[in-house]
């Protein structure tokens, strides 16, 4: 029952986070240094409670480089995966994004020796189908535009380079330093969303508010609960169970939140791409 309720603040995390990300970047962040700086203040929040839990263990030199590296592909991804909520609709990014966790899965398969079996094979068609369907230009535009297709497909790369280096870590004899791995990541991702805000010139940014503050360590602490919480659920849940919950019920509560919410219309060739997309992504990680 305890493992259910952290699967529901997981979950109300990565909604908020989403929600958040979507609405800052149509909203009030507007330049390249808005958007870095928008991930330092986030990434600052993450830095210090993650330390705070690796006080008690020391980090070893391969933890500390490769959280480096871990670090460096963090800041990128969450910059643009703002840029690409900021450029497009809301559904069809979080579509996308989440179908990253195919990296991770292949990466299983070419480095860790998993099985991969031919029903995920023929689900990965259906699932690279659905997502052709759904981001695919119609006759109205639909918000569809190159921009945003190259920042989700950045976005796309990074995050599933990020569940790959995660998988590394944990298969490593180093494995319990994963709050000082992730600490080391954080803090990396903070100074240089920090270096290259400070690049930009400042007539070009623009001055936050209170508010934006608060949404930014709204975001942060989101940010850290969906890291913590997803990683103690993965030894909690069964991964048939806990994947297709976290990835399945996250992608179909962003649709009606991007209708109900944020007021997005989809065509029906969209909309069943999406369908199509969410279904093949709970096949996914029941197979």
């Amino acid at each position: 029952m305890f493992a259910y309720l952290l699967l529901i603040i997981s979950l109300t995390a990565k909604i908020l986070y989403k929600i958040l990300e979507n609405f800052s970047g149509k909203r009030f962040l507007k330049s390249a240094g808005d958007f870095y700086f928008f991930n330092f203040i986030r990434t600052i929040i993450c830095f210090i409670l993650f330390a705070g839990l690796a006080l008690r263990n020391g980090i070893s030199m391969f933890s500390l480089l490769l959280g480096i590296v871990f670090g460096v592909i963090t800041m990128l991804n969450n910059t643009y995966s703002l840029l690409a909520f900021s450029k497009g609709p809301m559904n069809l990014t979080d579509l996308i994004i989440t179908s990253s966790m195919l990296i991770p899965t292949i990466s299983g398969a070419v480095f860790f020796q998993e099985a991969f079996s031919v029903p995920k094979i023929i689900i990965t068609v259906f699932l690279i189908f659905f997502i052709q369907l759904s981001v695919k230009n119609t006759d109205n535009g639909a918000g569809i535009n190159q921009s945003w297709l190259i920042c989700c497909l950045i976005t796309f790369m990074t995050q599933g380079a990020i569940g790959v280096l995660q998988k590394f870590h944990q298969a490593s004899v180093y494995k319990d330093e994963l709050s000082g791995f992730l600490a080391v990541a954080f803090f990396v991702s903070m100074c240089g969303s920090f270096l290259v805000s400070s690049g930009q010139k400042s007539e070009q940014k623009s001055k936050f508010k209170p508010k934006h503050y608060m949404i930014a360590l709204i975001g942060g602490i989101c940010l850290f609960a969906m890291n913590y919480l997803n990683l103690k659920l993965s030894g909690m849940l069964p991964s048939q169970l806990f994947f297709p919950l976290s990835a399945g019920s996250g992608a179909i509560i962003i649709q009606f939140v991007s209708y109900f919410v944020f007021h997005e219309t989809l065509t029906t060739k969209q909309m069943i791409g999406i369908i199509g997309g969410i279904i093949s992504l709970i096949c996914l990680c029941m197979f």
